[in-house]
Formats: structure tokens, sequence, C-alpha cells
């Protein structure tokens, strides 16, 4: 692969890069700074490298020029350290010459000298995560920013009723609704189908630079959501959120720790999320370390068991669960006990915040974040808001 056809993100002008097919991603960031040195202020090691391809197709030069920041959550980041010719790169069977963009090199936004100081607490650039982009570079990139870790085990059978799954999309939220009947009925719960393209689980993450966006299939949460669906993006007394797969890979079980990261963020209370194809594939993942961040997969065998895991989330709001799967109690966490009081120095941040605009303009990304930010530091917000 003798020459790549790169775009800068927001620039939107082609120009080609040299580069070998054994040489890494990495060597390609390099190359990109030394042959655009007045155009790239950052060193090269900040450059961030994405594949510019998207549904199924590379982008044309027309294309590539509308992209923004904002889009990146939709294609793929390149590992540095993989060699160009890696398949998770390039295929060795591509014909370069017949693809316009090859790769989007994101440069990382920087504030002028003279606004400089006043950017230390707010962030100029928000790192964006969309959840159904997920995949194995961005998922590990993702929790390496966060320092989070994965604990992997396996829940021992216990051997209770085993039904049968019914795999029509359209009747998700019927089926697990019919199994979890008498305990949602005991605490005024209901199991609510997401709308697609409702990205109820978009969040932007307290003390770091980074936003999740994107939805989920399922959510259970207070049945009032039932009489009002707009108080679903309020995730009234939200206890599990629940992504169906037709195959589950490792991309989706990435997908399914961003909407857990996210949820952990927006909910007052302990969280799960559950990643399952309803027959053979049940994903329970949850915060249950705090030193470090950890978060911890439990893989399920039977669907009997993992609707027992269910009932018992749905039943007990204690920090622990005891759970007849699992030779240890269950302990759950929040991120925001890793990651400190969000609180800090807001009334500074909104100061910061306006000083910001008044120089560089509006920027709907750290208003979004700063809003967050506020609007948990609310306790009443928090964990007193009631819906009626």
């Amino acid at each position: 692969m003798p020459r790549v056809w790169c775009v800068v993100v927001g620039n939107g002008i082609p120009f080609p890069v040299d580069i070998g097919a054994d040489e890494t991603a990495g060597d390609l960031k390099q190359q990109i700074k030394k042959d655009n040195p007045s155009s790239i202020a950052c060193d090269a090691k900040d450059l961030t490298l994405f594949r510019a391809f998207k549904n199924g197709a590379w982008l044309t030069s027309n294309a590539a020029k509308d992209v923004t920041v904002d889009d990146l959550g939709d294609f793929t980041m390149m590992n540095p350290h993989h060699l160009i010719q890696d398949p998770a790169n390039f295929p060795a069977n591509m014909d370069v010459n017949a693809v316009d963009i090859l790769v989007l090199a994101a440069v990382p936004v920087v504030a002028p000298p003279s606004v400089a100081s006043l950017t230390s607490h707010v962030p100029t650039q928000l790192m964006k995560y969309t959840h159904s982009g997920m995949n194995t570079d961005n998922g590990q990139d993702l929790l390496a920013r966060l320092n989070v870790v994965v604990k992997c085990s396996v829940a021992s059978a216990v051997g209770d009723q085993v039904v049968a799954a019914e795999p029509q999309r359209q009747r998700y939220r019927a089926y697990v609704e019919a199994h979890l009947v008498a305990v949602l009925k005991k605490h005024k719960l209901c199991v609510f189908a997401v709308d697609k393209g409702d990205d109820i689980l978009s969040a932007a993450i307290p003390g770091h630079d980074i936003l999740l966006v994107g939805g989920t299939d399922l959510v259970i949460l207070d049945d009032l959501v039932t009489k009002n669906p707009s108080d679903l993006h309020f995730l009234p007394r939200v206890k599990l959120a629940i992504q169906v797969k037709r195959e589950v890979d490792i991309n989706s079980t990435y997908e399914a720790m961003s909407q857990l990261i996210a949820l952990d963020a927006l909910a007052p209370d302990y969280v799960m999320v559950l990643l399952t194809d309803l027959t053979t594939t049940w994903e329970f993942l949850w915060i249950s370390d705090i030193h470090p961040p950890c978060i911890h997969k439990m893989d399920v065998v039977t669907p009997g068991d993992a609707f027992q895991v269910i009932r018992a989330i749905i039943d007990d709001d204690e920090t622990e669960l005891e759970l007849a799967c699992m030779e240890c109690p269950l302990k759950r966490r929040k991120l925001d006990e890793a990651f400190g009081d969000a609180g800090d120095g807001i009334r500074e941040r909104v100061q910061q915040s306006y000083d910001i605009q008044s120089m560089l303009g509006p920027d709907d990304d750290m208003a979004e974040a700063l809003a967050h930010d506020i609007v948990r530091c609310i306790p009443q917000y928090c964990a007193h808001l009631e819906f009626k």
C-alpha cells in the first residue's frame, strides 16, 4: 500500500501520504504530521486516526468534507500499534486506487493562548463515543481513558425453570415482561421498549472529556412511564437496561459496557446492563469495584437463571446481592465514587464557560456537558425527584 489518501476532520481537503504496508498506524501519524506542518499544530502522537469506512462503504471526497468531530463515533479508530496491512485497518487485497479516502485524522482542539488559562476545568472538546459504534479498539480506548478494568465470570447453573425465548424483535418486551410479572407488579415497575433513535443513554462523564451517545432496546424502570412516556428520558427508578442482539460478539460487549457507563452516570441508584440474544447468551454487566474502577461481566448459562438474576436486581436495592448462581455476593458500586465529586467548582466552571464562549463563540458540546454536570449536582434531582 504505497499511498493512502487522508482528510483532516474539519479541513476537508484530501492529501496523499506514502506509507509502507509493513509500517504501523502510529508511523502514519508521524507521516501525516510531517507532510502537514503548518495545518497540524499538535504533536503526531496526539492525532487520532479513523478508518474512513461507514455503512459498508469507504467515504468519497465529498462525503469526507462533511465529517465533523461529532460524527467520529460512527467510525472505527485505528490502533497506532497495528500494521497498515492489518485486516483491522485495511484488507490485504484492497484496491487503494479505487477508493477516494481511506483515513480521517482528528486533531485535538486547542484554545488560543489568550484564553488557555480559562479552560483548565472546562473541556474544549469532548471525545464522543456512540454506543452502536463500539468495537474492540474504541472500546478499549474508552475503558483506558476512564481507567476501568474488566472482570469476567460464569455463573453456576442452579437448574431452575427453563423458558423458551421468542426471537421476534417486536416481541422482546412482551417476552421479558411475561417472566417478571409478579416482581414488576410488586415494585410498580415495567419493561419499556425504547424507540430506535431515542438516545436515552447519552451522557457526559463527569471529570472526563467524554461524551457517550445512544440508546438501548429495553429498560426496566418506574411504570409511570407507561402513562407519561416523555418521562423516559429521566429514567425514573431505572434498574436495568437490556440490549438484544441476534448474534452477540465482542463488539456487542463493548457496546454494552459503554451503555453501562452512561446509565451509571445518569441514574442515582445502582444499575446493570444485560446483553442477550434471548436464547443462549446472557451477559450481565455492572460496576463491581472502584479501587480501581471495575466492570464485572457475568455469563449466565440458561434463561431461567438469567431471570432469577433480574428478579434479584429488581427486588433488592442493597449494595450486595445474594444469588444462588454466585458463590460470593454480587457487589454493586457507582463510578462517581471513583471519579470524585462532579460538583466541585461548578460555579467557577459556569463562569469560565461564559468567558470562553464570549471569546470563541457558542460550543454546544461544552454547554451540554456543563448542563449535565450541574443537574447531576442537584440533590433534589439525583435522589428525590418524583414523577407523578
